[in-house]
């Protein structure tokens, strides 16, 4: 097989692997149509280049092309993947997906996620550690990746671009850079440190009915049905007037982040979350859920246990109460299939 190989400093290494045991092309430039023709590979691997392909070069290989990025996709698409899985706490891992149109938007043919210790590792050793478990992932899988033995998984919403933000006032070399003694010290964004929270009120009715009905919401709540209006309506004003209820409304300047709740029922308080479908993926549950449970507790005066019932295999959730402080024995994990 005759492959393409457009690399960047992470990538000579894989290649000379992949040499022996495949024609390989290696190319770090920019390469164009003519180019590609001219080499007549069958497929193409994109790894740490710096180039974003075009689809007429995509075309070319009849979508035989592949990219291997190390965040863990939807989370940080497009450049700095690294540094902004921190800055914004999102998953962290390496993932190889199909190339189409998009910044990192192809089908998800396999990843891995990967825990760093924030308390040990470096933004310049953590980078090191996602290139390693890229390479790894690609050696133990490119057999069945070239003859098409892994079913790629269709893409379902997903977090940001990094294209869209901005580094400053970082240094984007900080990414391969000891700086920073320990990643646990870097500074978070300006976003997330804005985030305020408020008493929910009737104006907001309009946003929770659109949150609620959203196919990501949907898809984490035990009941994935639509809500209808009036259905959501009662629901609203049933909650807003009990007096064993607290909803709150996070807010970063204009925007709207999510809602928080806390029912008194018994002897424990339940706690649900509900993100903007917009902020899903942005590193937002852990603060809300930290922010509105230190908000309650110093309201209600309360020491009664706060529980989350969660689907089992809901893992951004967990992961964000987890991270928010709630341990195993605060967590109810309720199975779905």
């Amino acid at each position: 097989m005759r492959i393409l190989f457009l690399g960047g400093n992470f990538a000579k290494d894989i290649a000379g692997w992949l040499e022996q045991q495949e024609d390989v092309v290696y190319k770090e430039g920019k390469v164009n149509i003519d180019d590609v023709k001219n080499i007549c590979p069958d497929f193409i691997i994109s790894y740490n280049y710096k180039y974003i392909i075009p689809k007429e070069i995509i075309d070319c290989v009849n979508g035989n092309a592949i990219n291997l990025h190390i965040s863990f996709l939807p989370y940080n698409r497009g450049a700095h993947p690294n540094i902004w899985s921190f800055l914004e706490d999102t998953p962290k891992g390496v993932t190889i997906h199909y190339i189409d149109e998009g910044i990192d938007t192809g089908d998800i043919i396999v990843q891995k996620e990967v825990f760093i210790d924030e308390e040990k590792e470096t933004l310049k050793s953590s980078y090191e550690i996602l290139h390693r478990e890229i390479q790894e992932l690609f050696k133990e899988n490119w057999e069945k990746i070239k003859t098409s033995g892994i079913k790629a998984k269709e893409r379902t919403g997903g977090g940001a671009s990094t294209l869209r933000r901005t580094l400053q006032p970082l240094n984007p070399s900080l990414e391969k850079r000891d700086g920073i003694p320990r990643l646990a010290n870097l500074e978070k964004s300006i976003a997330n440190s804005d985030l305020r929270l408020r008493n929910v009120k009737f104006d907001d009715i309009n946003d929770l009915f659109k949150w609620r009905n959203h196919p990501e919401i949907r898809k984490n709540s035990f009941n994935t049905n639509a809500v209808s209006w009036d259905e959501h309506e009662r629901w609203f004003r049933a909650k807003s007037n009990d007096p064993n209820t607290a909803i709150y409304i996070a807010y970063c300047k204009e925007d709207k982040i999510g809602s928080i709740r806390f029912e008194s029922k018994d002897d424990t308080i339940k706690i649900s979350v509900m993100l903007n479908p917009d902020f899903l993926g942005r590193g937002f549950g852990s603060k809300v859920i930290r922010l509105g449970t230190e908000r309650f507790i110093k309201e209600k005066n309360t020491e009664k246990p706060i529980h989350a019932e969660i689907k089992i295999d809901n893992r951004a959730s967990i992961k964000a109460f987890q991270k928010a402080g709630y341990k195993e024995n605060h967590l109810v994990f309720m199975y779905s299939k």
